[in-house]
């Protein structure tokens, strides 16, 4: 998603350290709402957003507490399970997973 001229950069690069993953950095707007189909999709059956299904816009969800990493913490797949295995839930296919950070 690119950010109005206005807004921060996204960077992406390599991370500091090994994994199968990059480094994304974005404005806290993006995410927060939908561009349809037709706004970015030259074909003429693109759909509008007054055309696309509600069912893509609700998912089942869970969170995640992670609050107790420090700010600027790096937080891996170990920290991930552990407070999945701490929620006593488990990620369904396509759930929506929801971390808190405090």
């Amino acid at each position: 998603m690119t950010p109005w001229d206005t807004h921060q950069p996204m960077v992406a690069g390599d991370t500091t350290f090994r994994t199968a993953s990059y480094y994304i950095s974005m404005s806290d707007h993006s995410g927060t709402h939908v561009d349809a189909p037709k706004h970015f999709d030259p074909a003429l059956d693109a759909l509008s957003v007054d055309e696309m299904p509600l069912s893509e816009f609700y998912t089942e969800g869970i969170c995640l507490d992670l609050s107790h990493a420090e700010l600027g913490a790096a937080i891996g797949i170990e920290e991930m399970e552990f407070a999945l295995l701490a929620s006593r839930q488990e990620i369904k296919q396509d759930d929506t997973v929801l971390l808190y950070m405090a």
